[in-house]
């Protein structure tokens, strides 16, 4: 937008971030193109979209879009540091057979959501949860909206990616990445991988996520 300032500090941060995610797996560096809007009604604009649906719903929260074949990331009421949607560039090609919450997750962990840290949301979905006992988290699925920040989808998915590196490094995070794409793949990983059935997952998340975020400042 021509009202934007150009962060070389933010463009730095995310180029340091790129240098660390391609070394850390590997990866050669690929040519990305990124466009920067002012909202994310602007941002869909961008991609072509002169009316979707939610469209002015998001007025005023950043969000964004990847177009993995033709690496283009389209980011809309952020800046010029969008981690999230560059772990989407270059992990989601390894791990075309990960279920949607792992692969929202791993972006998340390593790239926040909506300019913030895993560990934000996870201390937001804490006291959500607090107050709304009724939510039955063994139907995960069903708990699909919480508010315009903080996605489950990206919290849950997140939280199994950071427990994944955390027992086994990225040899198991890769294993948890590659067990399917349908619903019942989901929960076939988290119980051969962490142990938890389909029907303690209500009772296991809502312990898990109230621990780490008493740990978070």
């Amino acid at each position: 937008p021509s009202s934007h300032k150009f962060s070389f500090e933010r463009a730095n941060k995310l180029k340091a971030f790129i240098d660390t995610l391609v070394t850390l797996y590997v990866l050669d560096l690929v040519p990305i193109e990124f466009y920067l809007t002012e909202d994310f009604d602007e941002m869909q604009k961008a991609r072509g979209l002169e009316c979707y649906m939610g469209m002015g719903n998001l007025k005023n929260t950043p969000g964004g879009r990847t177009d993995g074949t033709n690496k283009i990331i389209y980011s809309g009421g952020g800046d010029e540091y969008y981690a999230h949607e560059i772990v989407h560039i270059y992990l989601s090609p390894l791990f075309p057979n990960c279920h949607y919450y792992f692969g929202e997750g791993i972006a998340t962990y390593y790239g926040g959501s909506i300019c913030y840290p895993l560990e934000w949301h996870i201390k937001r979905m804490a006291q959500y949860l607090d107050k709304h006992l009724e939510i039955d988290l063994n139907d995960l699925f069903s708990f699909w909206y919480m508010d315009k920040l903080t996605n489950p989808a990206y919290v849950f998915g997140g939280l199994f990616c950071q427990m994944a590196l955390e027992k086994g490094g990225l040899k198991k995070l890769k294993k948890l990445m590659n067990y399917g794409t349908k619903p019942e793949d989901f929960y076939t990983a988290i119980g051969k991988e962490f142990g938890v059935k389909k029907e303690k997952l209500n009772e296991f998340l809502r312990k898990e996520i109230k621990k780490r975020a008493e740990k978070i400042k």
